[in-house]
Order: C-alpha cells, then sequence, then structure tokens
C-alpha cells in the first residue's frame, strides 16, 4: 500500500460534511426535548428606581402606575445536565412587565438585557452554557475538517437562523426549535461544497421533520484489486446534487422514534484514470446517473446527552429500497443496525462500546457501497458489500473540565465481487484530550491521535466521534 493512501482523496458525498454541519445544529434542539431538569419560572418584579422615573416622566398625564408582571408558565427547560446555580434563571427568563396607565400613552420599562457570560458560574472557567441557552436569530457554526482523505485540512463555515417555539404549557415537553440554514466548505483536495437545510416539527402530533439540498464536487479514491497490478487507487471526481426528507414521530417519550427517509442525489462521475474494466466500476466516467433510497427506521435513545454522553444506549435499525419508481436508475437495497453504548462504572470513568453493521444489496452504485469508518482508517478506503465494527472508547475525567482517553476498533469487509476482496481484520487505536465547553449541555471538545494500517491521523472533535 503506497503512501497516498494514507492522505488521499477518500469521502463518501456529503452525508458527513454539510449534512453532519447542519444537522449538528438539529441535534443541539433534538437534545432540548430529551431533559429532565425543571426550572420554576418566578415573575421578576421591576427596580423600584425604574418605577419612580416613569412616574415623574408621566406626571402631566396624570397616570397612576401599577408593575404587573405577566405570569410565565412553566415548563421544562432544555438541558441535558442538572443545573447547580440558580443564576441560571436569569439567562431562560423572557419577562416584559407593563405599565398600564389610564392615558391613551401606555409605557413599559423593558428589564435589562442579560449579558453574555461565557464563564461557568461555578468554576469561572471558559464555559458556553449561557451561549447555547440564549441563542437566537441568525448564528454562525465554523467547522474544521480534519478528515485525512480530504488533505487533513479544511473550512466549513454554517449560517443558522433559530426559531423558538411558544413556550410549552406546564406539563408538556418542550417544543425545539425550527432551524433554517446554509453551509459551505473547503479542502485542500479542492473538495468544495454549499447546501441549505431547514428543520421544524408539529408538537401537537409529535412529528419532526427536515429537509436538506446541497451541491458538491468531491475528489475521492476508490480502491480496487486489479488482475497484474494488485491494489490500486482511482481518483473519482463526482459532482453530486443531494436532496433529503426526513420525517419522524415520537412513539414514547421522546426515546423511541420511527421515521420514514428518502434521499435523492444525481452524479456526473469523471477520472482520469485509463483502462478500467467495465465490471469495476457500474457507473461509466463522463455518465450522469440518479439514485433514490426511501427507507423506514426505527430509533431508541435514552443517552443523557446527545454530545457527549455519560450513560445510556442509542440504537437504530434502518432499510431502504431503491427501484425506478423511487427515481433510481440502480436497483438495490440498503440496511444498517447499529448500537453505541455507554456506563460509567465509577465517577471518574466512563466506558463506551460500538457496533456496527451495513449491507447493501443488488445493484448499487460503487460511491454508496458501505465502508470502514473508524479513527485511524480513512473514508472509502475498505469497501464492501457488507462492513462489521466493533470499537471501544474509554474516557477518564481528571478534573471536572479536563478529561483524557483512549480507542480501538476493529473492522472488516464482505463482498463476493473480486476487486473488493479483503480477508483481513482492520485493526486501528489512538489517544487524545477533551475539554468540557459546555457543563450544562454536557458537551466536550479536544483532538484524537490515530494510528491505522499505514495511516496516522489527527482528528479534531466536538461532541462524540460516533455521533
Amino acid at each position: 500500500m503506497n503512501f497516498h493512501r494514507n492522505f488521499g482523496n477518500r469521502y463518501i458525498l456529503l452525508f458527513p460534511l454539510i449534512m453532519g454541519m447542519l444537522l449538528s445544529l438539529r441535534l443541539q434542539a433534538q437534545n432540548f426535548s430529551k431533559s429532565q431538569v425543571q426550572i420554576s419560572d418566578q415573575p421578576r418584579s421591576l427596580d423600584q428606581t425604574q418605577i419612580q422615573d416613569e412616574s415623574k416622566n408621566l406626571a402631566q398625564t396624570q397616570a397612576k402606575i401599577q408593575c404587573q408582571p405577566q405570569d410565565q408558565p412553566g415548563g421544562q427547560i432544555p438541558v441535558a445536565g442538572y443545573i447547580e446555580n440558580q443564576s441560571l434563571k436569569q439567562h431562560t427568563s423572557n419577562i416584559h412587565d407593563p405599565i398600564p396607565v389610564q392615558d391613551t400613552v401606555k409605557p413599559t420599562v423593558k428589564a435589562p438585557k442579560a449579558k453574555l457570560n461565557l464563564k461557568d458560574t461555578l468554576d469561572q472557567k471558559l464555559d458556553l452554557s449561557d451561549y447555547l441557552i440564549n441563542m437566537h436569530g441568525f448564528v454562525p457554526w465554523p467547522v474544521i475538517i480534519s478528515e485525512p482523505s480530504l488533505g487533513s485540512f479544511g473550512l466549513a463555515m454554517a449560517l443558522v437562523f433559530i426559531s423558538p417555539k411558544k413556550t410549552a404549557k406546564k406539563g408538556e415537553q418542550f417544543h425545539f426549535p425550527d432551524i433554517t440554514g446554509v453551509a459551505g466548505m473547503w479542502t485542500l483536495n479542492n473538495t468544495w461544497g454549499v447546501g441549505g437545510m431547514r428543520q421544524g416539527s408539529f408538537p401537537k402530533i409529535g412529528m419532526r421533520y427536515n429537509i436538506v439540498a446541497a451541491y458538491a464536487d468531491i475528489n475521492i479514491n476508490f480502491y480496487r484489486n486489479f488482475t497484474h497490478l494488485g491494489e490500486k487507487e482511482v481518483l473519482f471526481k463526482l459532482k453530486t446534487i443531494l436532496g433529503v426528507l426526513d420525517v419522524s414521530e415520537n412513539l414514547f417519550r421522546n426515546k423511541l422514534f420511527a421515521g420514514l427517509n428518502y434521499t435523492f442525489s444525481n452524479i456526473t462521475t469523471s477520472t482520469e484514470f485509463e483502462n478500467i474494466p467495465d465490471s469495476m466500476f457500474n457507473q461509466k466516467p463522463g455518465m450522469t446517473k440518479n439514485s433514490g433510497l426511501l427507507g423506514l427506521y426505527l430509533e431508541w435513545d435514552s443517552r443523557n446527552t446527545i454530545f457527549t454522553p455519560d450513560k445510556g444506549i442509542r440504537t437504530k435499525a434502518s432499510f431502504g429500497i431503491g427501484r425506478n419508481w423511487t427515481v433510481s436508475d440502480f436497483d438495490y437495497e440498503k440496511s444498517e443496525v447499529f448500537i453505541n453504548g455507554f456506563m460509567r462504572p465509577v465517577k471518574w470513568w466512563v466506558c463506551g462500546l460500538r457496533a456496527d453493521w451495513q449491507w447493501v444489496g443488488g445493484n448499487a452504485p460503487f460511491y454508496l457501497l458501505p465502508y470502514i469508518k473508524m479513527r485511524g482508517i480513512g473514508a472509502m478506503v475498505y469497501q464492501g458489500d457488507q462492513v462489521l465494527q466493533l470499537e471501544t472508547e474509554q474516557r477518564f475525567d481528571v478534573t471536572l473540565r479536563w478529561s483524557v482517553l483512549g480507542f480501538a476498533g476493529v473492522g472488516k469487509t464482505f463482498s463476493s465481487s473480486k476487486y473488493l476482496e479483503d480477508p483481513t481484520w482492520h485493526v486501528a487505536g489512538g489517544a487524545g484530550f477533551r475539554y468540557l465547553l459546555s457543563r450544562i449541555f454536557r458537551m466536550r471538545m479536544g483532538v484524537d491521535l490515530a494510528v491505522g494500517p499505514d495511516q496516522f491521523a489527527y482528528y479534531i472533535v466536538l461532541g462524540h466521534y460516533w455521533n
């Protein structure tokens, strides 16, 4: 295996790029609805000095000023952890106190706007909890792309507009906001893309929806076994138009979901590699093909946060089909079952376990075949009709803010194609560190260093890599 395999151009369409970046905002909103923490809303009185000043200004109207704070409905506040400091109530209040008068002039006294605090009130360390709780309007979301298959470095930026839902009544589940966003990305191997998304919900019927549209010009290496040359990499350029529609229904306490998903792609392939056997890739260079996959899924998620979990289980089973009536030029089926589990044997130790199985049948396009995805193994390097992966991550909390971790995994591909035959179980692992960036939401960020078959790579991780 040559050195170019280490830092080649290997990646799969837009799912881990634009979609992952945009959907991370959706996951933040979804995390709100899973909180079990409740904060009582307490009316806040106006400062007496403000009332006296207003009285003097309105003396000529002989108005009688009365301060009557509006009642705030109680409800669940969307936090994934416990709240120890009562000062956070100021961050989650939204109270306007009208001052009724007898004349036609009805001035109001507004509560002073809370100042954004980037330090935790518990330990005075850098913390983004206040920012995440109060984010509204357009929110910038920068991302550094460190995937080796994209040259090990890239930049992406998403602009997201958040539209909060009307506050839920007391006893109801929190209604996470509607989100509209646009994003763009570029990497060192000249892969680039733009996209947009819309995520919303219908709280009365417990339904959520997500719409994604994107375009990308992607450079990817695919690896195949040649009869007389051995394993070689073939560089493809994929000009991709992507559309995704996802609708899901909450079946049980925001933990069990059933959903319907449709993914459409229009892809034009090109390569400079010559003398490629026709049977090696089922879409010849220069051709444009459609792929439409209609699928169902069932998901259970009991993690205590979707960012960096300490305990809980997430498992999902999905099945999709592509046919002419789904606007697909390929007849194929696709299925996946995975489980991610987390437990805390002791307070400072978090044990994570992962198992993932993927299968594709029929005449699936070569760029949609499953592949081993682990730190230390480049994307799209090991493809097959089936892929099985097992991985563990052990995190040790040294202090409240800082943690170190180690991870290791093994993966194998299975294929009936002679061009993809691979009897080897591929092993990869490494170590890294994390900083608790948001105590309230249990969100950690850090850097991992990984070693795999003929490869060394680094990864910048926000939340958890398995997300």
